[in-house]
């Protein structure tokens, strides 16, 4: 599934992306699930393969004519193994070899696909897609989104999660663009999407407030208006307002000291636990795909 799948080839980050939350351009096209020695051969009932190479030698065979001469003929196996540009990435078509190739494969380059949308996802590569932005689709479906179960970006209608490049595109269904993770969008567009409300905006009533639900295995997520204090520890949280615990934590990606995502969790000091316990700093696990709130211990 592209949920482990993408969160296994390339973590340098979601927000990575950029989140590293995207966002950069296609990725590496080499095969992450194979190292290959030049020079190492595999043989099987006869045929050879040669790592980065062309050459397969087959059986031979050899008959007998009159007279005591004989003749030998050898048969090679048109069969050859190049694995030099292969991506194979868990069953996706990547191959560079033999034509464009179908949407949901991976891709360096628009020329690369047939529908000639190479949609990229930063840090993570290309796919080949129906479409790269919003401007790509119809009125009726306006938003360019990624759909995670077929690896590609498709037309979509207005909806709650489908991403967003403008409010525009979330207006039929009388919803906002807002980028899940403020200020990541512009590292990673797909954290922006149709949802209920803005963190600053007015679109929540009867005293409820704007959060945020993530997702971070499908790349998506959206707004909405909750009741105060109802967002657990490990939540993402937009205030202290949102929290169950009251404290909401700038929290660092591994590895991406410069983004933070804000989490619900038990501190936000070492005087916020009791005894002489400490108040460990929350996390994000980009590879796992999970928040963790500060925690006293």
């Amino acid at each position: 599934m592209l949920h482990l799948r993408l969160s296994r080839v390339a973590t340098a980050a979601l927000l990575f992306t950029s989140f590293a939350f995207v966002v950069p351009a296609c990725g590496d096209s080499g095969d992450p699930g194979r190292t290959d020695s030049e020079g190492d051969s595999e043989t099987t009932d006869g045929n050879t393969s040669t790592s980065g190479s062309s050459t397969t030698a087959g059986p031979a065979t050899t008959s007998g004519t009159d007279g005591g001469s004989s003749s030998t003929s050898t048969t090679t196996d048109a069969q050859t193994s190049d694995d030099s540009a292969a991506f194979l990435t868990n069953g996706m078509q990547t191959t560079t070899a033999g034509g464009p190739l179908p949407n949901g494969s991976m891709c360096g380059s628009d020329a690369d696909c047939e529908s000639m949308m190479c949609y990229e996802i930063p840090m993570f590569g290309g796919f080949c897609s129906e479409c790269k932005t919003d401007a790509d689709c119809p009125a009726e479906m306006p938003s360019c989104s990624l759909d995670a179960l077929s690896m590609q970006a498709v037309c979509k209608e207005a909806a709650l999660g489908v991403q967003c490049s403008s409010d525009a595109i979330c207006a039929g269904a009388d919803l906002v663009c807002q980028s899940i993770i403020p200020g990541v969008e512009l590292l990673l567009p797909q954290v922006q999407t149709c949802g209920e409300c803005k963190p600053n905006g007015d679109e929540c009533t009867d005293g409820q407030i704007c959060n945020a639900t993530l997702d971070f295995m499908n790349f998506g997520g959206y707004t909405e208006c909750i009741d105060p204090g109802t967002v657990a520890n490990d939540g993402l949280c937009y205030s202290n307002e949102a929290c169950t615990s009251g404290i909401c934590n700038q929290t660092m990606i591994d590895g991406i000291p410069l983004i933070t995502i804000d989490i619900c969790g038990e501190c936000a000091s070492d005087q916020d636990c009791m005894g002489n316990q400490t108040c460990t700093p929350g996390a994000i696990d980009i590879m796992g795909g999970g928040l963790s709130g500060s925690v006293c211990e």
